[in-house]
């Protein structure tokens, strides 16, 4: 008996014997030691005394469902003594000795497991959101290049059109009302692929401070002057790795949300920047997260916050909570796109009438070949020489054409890739550039490019597509040799890539 009783009381679970009066008639040293009384003090006190869930009126009832069932295990929570409530699980029991009854426990501290089913929960849900935006990210490529061909072929028509009529004619607004309406929708599709990570970037060795001071002026026409806008910029700030527009769509989206969150009266935007250094401990609890060095963007504002469910949907595209007509639902998607693009995370902090704080982690750049910069607009450069242009599409085919003669250059069209080469092979006639389709049936236009280039190996060659996954790594960067424009795209941006290949800059 004597070992038994030494069993008990060594045990590294409390144990608990209540008297019918609901006191406590012995308590092991694990009972003391796990709610921080002697062992006198918890034999004078009662069961609700420490359990903060269970009130004195619930006793009888509960002594006489014991006795029935004879055992039950549940999960309750227990108060230490200098306040501290911790859960714990119980495995309690009816027993008979010395003809009196009791119910005896055995309570296990099961803090280290509830901290462990929670962040479960957590990794669950965010590989869950995940998933599901990888889903919508997949259709929303596969349908990009369809789109994206229409747009190309109104934008087009429409820039030719708008030169073809005076300023005077009252039909100039209408045409200016459908270009706009066709960028409007390009500028969707492209977050849609931003968001999927299927959108092209062009990164550099960038410092992040310079290009928010450049940005400055602009975010703060977009917020308006009753928001005061605050930047506190880390000095000696590491680079990273970024396309200085990605940083642009990230800062203008986060002051537009930050603006309709803040009162008519104002608030504050505040952006801030850090280095960042995370191990396995101090780094934030978050799926994508992994230790290393940071770049820290944080951008806070005093605004209304978000609850629980809303945090939960916030990188859902087409999810706002804002009024019909005032938000596409786009803005966080694609920056939770741009981020994963280039391999950092995001942690969102925020409450109802607490405002919200997004912090942006950038992965440190740490081989620097180039020198950090800001991205400049070039002027636009008509030119001369000879286009090959393969496009499947007709409607694509013709507009592009007519885009091409207009900015100055000869245009040689082929309607697929066999007719292209058929071509090169039997003209004689000199091409500076092969402008090809990507997606297209039998012939990808990078199998094209290299067999065009077995026949004209002083050719250059630029590609165009709605769809900008099939030349593209993983993460969307384009190697340093491949020239690339999105559809769809205007005459000047068409005019300004043709320009730049065929001088080599």
């Amino acid at each position: 008996m004597v070992r038994f009783q030494y069993t008990i009381e060594e045990s590294s679970e409390g144990v608990f014997w209540v008297e019918r009066s609901g006191k406590f008639s012995y308590v092991n040293k694990q009972a003391s030691s796990s709610l921080g009384y002697t062992r006198e003090e918890l034999l004078s006190m009662h069961l609700w005394d420490i359990d903060p869930d269970f009130p004195k009126e619930r006793w009888d009832n509960q002594w006489e469902e014991l006795k029935k069932i004879g055992k039950r295990t549940f999960e309750t929570r227990h108060r230490r003594k200098d306040g501290h409530i911790f859960p714990v699980e119980v495995c309690a029991f009816q027993v008979s000795f010395e003809g009196k009854e009791f119910h005896a426990a055995f309570v296990r501290d099961i803090s280290e497991r509830k901290t462990a089913r929670e962040e479960q929960a957590k990794l669950e849900d965010q590989l869950n959101q995940a998933q599901k935006l990888e889903a919508i990210g997949t259709l929303a490529g596969g349908i990009a290049h369809d789109f994206n061909n229409m747009l190309s072929v109104i934008i087009g028509y429409s820039e030719l059109l708008e030169n073809k009529i005076s300023p005077e004619n009252t039909a100039i607004k209408d045409l200016m009302e459908i270009k706009r309406a066709a960028f409007r929708s390009r500028d969707i599709i492209r977050q849609l692929l931003t968001f999927s990570r299927k959108q092209v970037i062009a990164p550099i060795s960038l410092n992040i401070n310079h290009q928010i001071d450049h940005t400055l002026k602009i975010l703060g026409r977009l917020i308006g002057e009753n928001i005061e806008l605050q930047f506190r910029a880390k000095e000696d700030l590491w680079n990273i790795n970024l396309d200085p527009s990605q940083l642009d769509q990230i800062l203008i989206n986060l002051a537009v949300n930050a603006r309709d969150a803040l009162p008519d009266k104002g608030g504050k935007l505040r952006i801030t920047t850090s280095n960042v250094i995370l191990d396995e401990t101090a780094r934030p609890f978050n799926i994508d997260s992994s230790p290393g060095d940071y770049v820290l963007l944080a951008v806070s504002d005093n605004g209304t916050g978000m609850d629980e469910e809303t945090l939960s949907h916030v990188f859902e595209p087409f999810f706002t909570t804002k009024e019909t007509g005032k938000g596409t639902g786009l803005g966080l998607a694609t920056i939770y796109g741009i981020i994963k693009q280039n391999n950092g995370f995001i942690d969102i902090h925020s409450e109802p009438d607490r405002g919200s704080t997004f912090n942006i982690y950038f992965p440190r750049l740490v081989n620097e070949e180039e020198k950090a910069e800001i991205a400049k607009p070039v002027p636009m450069i008509s030119g001369q020489g000879t286009i090959l242009l393969v496009e499947d599409d007709d409607m694509v085919r013709k507009v592009t054409t007519k885009m091409i003669e207009a900015i100055g250059y000869t245009v040689l069209a082929a309607s697929n890739p066999l007719a292209a080469i058929l071509f090169c092979e039997t003209k004689d006639v000199s091409i500076d550039l092969l402008l090809t389709d990507v997606v297209m049936p039998k012939m990808t236009g990078i199998e094209l490019s290299v067999k065009i280039k077995a026949l004209r190996p002083k050719i250059k060659v630029l590609f165009m597509s709605g769809y900008s996954s099939k030349i593209t790594s993983k993460n969307g960067r384009l190697s340093k040799d491949t020239h690339f424009i999105e559809k769809p795209f205007s005459k000047n941006e068409l005019a300004l890539k043709i320009h730049g290949i065929l001088k080599g800059t």
